[in-house]
């Protein structure tokens, strides 16, 4: 189990962008997440199938980013609606041709962004 943990997900905190070129994807997919908390790369299952995953700490709570091409899951974008559960809550964004469904442990995603700059 500890050797399909560790070939599931990598460490890669200032590595997402290369991983997502890797992936096929434009390495700004992500852009607001702040890869500045511990962060890790691989895949996961969605609905039966294995899609490249993100996977964010920050402190005791936690962010999956799922990554799920439009033509391999049938969704109708109009349908889509922000989901909670007593665990969590899940967003879905759809963005250059793919769905992010981002499922997280807090009231906000706002603990996993990246903080806006001060202007000074």
């Amino acid at each position: 189990m500890a050797v399909e943990f560790d070939q599931t997900l990598d460490f890669a905190s200032d590595g997402v962008p290369a991983w997502l070129s890797e992936q096929g994807y434009a390495p700004t997919l992500l852009d607001g997440f702040d890869f500045r908390l511990p962060t890790f790369t691989g895949r996961s299952h969605l609905l039966g199938r294995e899609v490249p995953t993100v996977l964010i700490l920050n402190g005791s709570h936690v962010a999956r980013v799922a990554i799920v091409p439009a033509n391999r899951f049938r969704i109708d974008a109009e349908r889509l609606a922000d989901s909670q559960s007593s665990r969590g809550n899940v967003k879905v964004f759809r963005r250059d041709g793919v769905y992010l469904v981002v499922t997280f442990t807090t009231n906000s995603l706002s603990p996993f962004l990246t903080p806006p700059v001060a202007a000074g």
